[in-house]
């Protein structure tokens, strides 16, 4: 095999056999008419056309046939595996070094020109969609062997770029931890942290063990190089992931290590966000005291330090704290001081809860009027908000607390306010036993209290409300009792005792399906304040950071 090649090649020509052993010098030894073009004093036609007598010797194939915008073909071609050893000797023997450096670095830079052509979507650039990027890593592996560092960091970072363009999730993680080492290797260990936790990102919703392996080298790699603010912040990216995967005590861990090196860097407007995460991860761990120690440091971190939005959330958590602890009076007034805090920004949604929660620990502390208030207030939010399930839940709550206090009117009128919200909800059916309940407590009420519709339009039709509940899988009992009781009187004109015995039972009470939330972390930093002058009254470029 060997004496064929050799007499092939010494049958071509001087200019076929420089071509020949110079494709041995170029990335992954594919190249194309256009990269010799670059490498060469010798056109590009006139090397396809060299390039082409390779292959009919048989010494070369094709590898592609890319079609331009312009309606040409632009063929790659490569040398038969046994052909490029015996390339490699000739290139050797025969070429001076300086040469082969020279091709291989025009040819290294070609291709870094023309991946970021293909990024850029200019015309007649190799299809992407078409394109193995095969050149493009061999380009980068050779500038990185040859110590060319910008180049091959230039030939990662267009790799990434083409595999995020393309979708290729694996693809663009692989080329970020190829400029992870690169970096490294540049000694920017800063960057390396930042592409580690790039990746973490990419890969937390798809795969979290790899997305903490690295967060964590992350991590491991601020730390090796003193960078303890990076090692604080890559502390935070692993509790959320650790959260994502159900592991509350490893996120409750990490993000108490966060907060600690942050506080300590001095970064404690950074480090807030972090702290109230960690006052809503010990509710997962089931450590109230813990909980209630962890609020009331994010509390404090918070009011010095934390952005209006950041001091509503924590004074939310101090308060759920107080409330989980049994400390009730303490809850009502954070409760009261949270819903301020929500309600200067505008953020209604969580204003309702704060009242909802308020209103809880009022309830233990057997203050029917706080509670009233505090119920109204909520309805009052909701009524501001796109929700009507928590809406409807904050009536059937409200209509409870008008009961206890023998408001009998203003129940009937919460209730008849509830299934009005509810049949102005195109996917009312979606409600399912809550709209059974409901329906279930204002037929009650209107049938078997002392009870004056104000509006006959809201009049309650009590056959329609028992005849269409509707049952969830797990039935209340006390909803099937008052059902089956509400029926019986309906039906028989007997039993109004028993009847009205099973209405107390649950129309005293708050809803039997309260509403739910998603529980959510926060995902980003908190931001330190912009140095200025001590004389400066002016505000800074750009006004004042974004709120988290």
């Amino acid at each position: 095999m060997r004496a064929a090649i050799r007499l092939s090649y010494d049958n071509l020509d001087a200019a076929a056999r420089r071509t020949f052993r110079l494709v041995a010098a170029v990335p992954g030894a594919v190249t194309t008419g256009e990269q010799l073009d670059a490498c060469l004093p010798v056109p590009a036609l006139r090397q396809e056309l060299l390039l082409n007598r390779l292959v009919d010797r048989s010494l070369a194939r094709h590898t592609a046939f890319v079609r331009t915008f312009s309606g040409g073909v632009l063929a790659s071609f490569a040398l038969f595996d046994l052909v490029l050893l015996f390339a490699k000797e000739r290139l050797a023997q025969e070429e001076p070094e300086e040469d082969v450096h020279d091709v291989t670095y025009r040819s290294v830079s070609f291709l870094r020109d023309q991946l970021d052509r293909i990024n850029r979507g200019e015309p007649d650039a190799e299809l992407s969609g078409a394109l193995d990027p095969a050149r493009f890593h061999a380009a980068q592996r050779m500038a990185e062997r040859h110590g060319w560092l910008d180049l091959a960091l230039e030939l990662a970072e267009g790799v990434t770029s083409l595999y995020r363009a393309r979708g290729e999730l694996d693809g663009e993680v692989a080329a970020n931890d190829v400029r992870v080492a690169l970096h490294l290797r540049r000694e920017e260990p800063a960057e390396a942290i930042g592409l580690c936790r790039d990746n973490a990102e990419l890969l937390r919703d798809s795969d979290g063990q790899r997305a903490l392996l690295h967060a964590r080298r992350a991590r491991d790699i601020a730390e090796a190089h003193g960078l303890l603010v990076g090692a604080a912040e890559a502390d935070f990216l692993i509790s959320l992931i650790q959260w994502g995967q159900g592991d509350a005590v490893g996120a409750l861990t990490s993000g108490q290590r966060s907060v600690a090196g942050l506080t300590a860097l001095g970064r404690a407007a950074t480090a807030v966000p972090v702290a109230i995460n960690n006052s809503k991860l010990a509710y997962d761990t089931a450590d109230p005291e813990e909980a209630r120690a962890l609020a009331l440091r994010a509390h404090e971190l918070a009011r010095e330090h934390g952005t209006p939005r950041l001091r509503a959330s924590a004074l939310f958590q101090r308060q759920r704290s107080e409330l989980w602890v049994g400390n009730y009076s303490e809850a009502v007034a954070l409760a009261e001081d949270a819903t301020t805090a929500f309600t200067e920004i505008d953020d209604r949604w969580n204003a309702a809860v704060a009242c909802g929660n308020g209103a809880r620990a009022a309830e233990a502390l057997n203050d029917d009027l706080a509670v009233r208030d505090l119920r109204a207030r909520a309805v009052d939010h909701w009524q501001h908000c796109d929700a009507p399930r928590h809406l409807v839940t904050a009536l059937i709550d409200l209509s409870a607390t008008h009961l206890q206090l023998d408001e009998v009117a203003l129940a009937g009128e919460a209730l008849t306010r509830a299934l009005t919200a509810l049949e102005n909800v195109d996917s009312a059916s979606e409600f399912g036993a809550l709209s059974s309940q409901l329906r279930l407590r204002h037929a009650a009420l209107y049938a078997l209290f002392d009870v004056t519709t104000r509006d006959k339009g809201l009049d309650h039709a009590l056959e329609a409300a028992v005849e269409g509940l509707s049952h969830d899988d797990n039935p209340d009992p006390d909803l099937e009792l008052l059902r089956a009781a509400l029926h019986h009187y309906r039906t028989t004109g007997k039993g109004r005792g028993k009847a009205e015995k099973a209405a107390r039972q649950l129309l005293f009470t708050p809803t039997r399906h309260p509403s739910a939330d998603e529980p959510w972390l926060h995902e980003a930093l908190g931001t330190e304040p912009i140095s200025r002058p001590a004389l400066d009254t002016d505000a800074p470029p750009g006004g004042a950071p974004p709120e988290i």
